[in-house]
């Protein structure tokens, strides 16, 4: 048991936990996580093979093979986690520049004016919604609700990275209670205590 804990638990585990790694690189940092990322990859689909190749063929799925592939799991959704990030970054610059305009068109507006200007971003919500819904009690105050969260909710790459932070760890923690107290529990003949 310690020769298949040492060659192929630890070695799997240090993988995974070296792609958590990018999460704290920063995002403006892309070669260096992109890098990080796919080499971690790499480095998993060898030791998978390196570990296919020294087991016997069998036709069933090896509680190593279901330890492999989450592990592969793992290591692939922190690529596609920077891949969300960069996307988040740049939606954030995106925004970023439309406030920037905005607040010079009104400060604009405002000296032309020479009273501040409400937003000219308001949306009348009365004349899009559905009149039907209009009519049920409590749909509107609903929908006001979930615009209003949606117009506030912001993909902020950095709070991506943080949430990543906790999220990984803490699933492959759970992983590991799963599967160690699954395959522990069978004797050494193979059947369920």
């Amino acid at each position: 048991v310690s020769f298949y804990i040492i060659t192929i638990y630890l070695p799997t585990l240090m993988i995974v936990v070296v792609s958590w790694f990018s999460f704290w690189i920063d995002h403006k940092s892309a070669p260096a996580r992109v890098n990080l990322c796919v080499t971690t990859l790499l480095a998993m689909s060898t030791t998978m093979a390196s570990i296919q190749s020294s087991l016997p063929p069998v036709a069933y799925n090896k509680a190593v093979d279901v330890w492999c592939g989450v592990c592969v799991i793992f290591v692939f959704s922190a690529l596609l986690e920077y891949a969300l990030v960069n996307y988040a970054a740049r939606a954030d610059g995106q925004r970023a520049a439309r406030e920037m305009a905005e607040k010079e068109r009104e400060f604009e507006m405002s000296v032309i004016c020479s009273d501040p200007v409400s937003s000219p971003m308001m949306l009348d919500l009365s004349d899009t919604m559905d009149p039907l819904l209009g009519m049920v009690p409590g749909v509107e105050d609903t929908q006001d609700r979930l615009l209003q969260w949606l117009d506030r909710f912001q993909f902020d790459a950095k709070k991506i990275d943080v949430f990543s932070r906790l999220l990984f760890p803490s699933a492959f923690v759970l992983f590991n209670a799963v599967y160690w107290t699954y395959y522990l529990s069978f004797d050494k003949g193979g059947q369920r205590e």
